[in-house]
């Protein structure tokens, strides 16, 4: 089985993150780029931080992009599918 580290150099994926990030103005892209979600599962050691599925991951912002949330790391974090939908309808009900 094929690691993530002999796929991408983390550091030099923390790097990019960086140099993309710093060219934001406001809020930054409504989606994450493949660099920053390589990163943040990294991050989260590949499981939703949730429940702890490994199956169906994505990249969620922990204060939505619609509220004002920053496509950046730092309000990322790692949700499979159904939290990810959970979270949504939770978060559109308020």
């Amino acid at each position: 089985m094929t690691t993530f580290n002999s796929l991408v150099n983390i550091k030099a994926a923390r790097t990019a993150c960086r140099r993309f990030e710093a060219t934001f103005k406001g809020q930054g892209p409504r989606y994450f780029q493949d660099v920053q979600i390589l990163v943040v599962w990294h991050r989260d050691s590949y499981k939703c931080i949730n429940c702890g599925s490994d199956h169906r991951l994505t990249v969620d912002h922990i204060k939505p992009w619609y509220l004002g949330g920053e496509t950046r790391i730092k309000n990322a974090q790692t949700l499979c599918k159904p939290c990810n939908w959970d979270k949504f309808r939770e978060d559109g009900s308020k």
